[in-house]
């Protein structure tokens, strides 16, 4: 079994490292939109923090791919942030990505409010 070389690392890190600040922010999230789910009885703050799982899930009725969107979703948006050179790219990466989500989460919010 070979394991990687020193000059590896870095590259292996700088894939793996945004990876699991994704996956942090997504249990941050995920427990954040259960909590305040709870308070008000709905699905709005899951629409909210997870957009793509509502719109797989709701409108769709696709449990499982919605599943891999809320497991995927944050990871993927720390990695392309992450991987933008530079900072006017990063700062268009996030404008990008908020951009997306804010449609995915109105989208989400109409195919629960008439669901």
């Amino acid at each position: 079994m070979r394991f990687p070389s020193a000059s590896t690392l870095p590259r292996i890190w700088k894939i793996l490292s945004p990876i699991l600040v994704g996956i942090g922010l997504m249990v941050v999230f995920a427990l954040m939109a259960g909590f305040a789910g709870g308070a008000c009885h709905c699905v709005s703050p899951v629409a909210v923090f997870f957009p793509y799982t509502a719109i797989a899930r709701g409108a769709l009725s696709w449990e499982s791919i919605g599943d891999v969107l809320f497991i995927l979703q944050y990871p993927v948006y720390a990695l392309t942030i992450a991987r933008a050179r530079g900072s006017n790219w990063k700062a268009l990466a996030l404008l990008i990505l908020l951009a997306f989500h804010i449609a995915a989460v109105v989208l989400a919010l109409r195919v629960y409010q008439h669901g």
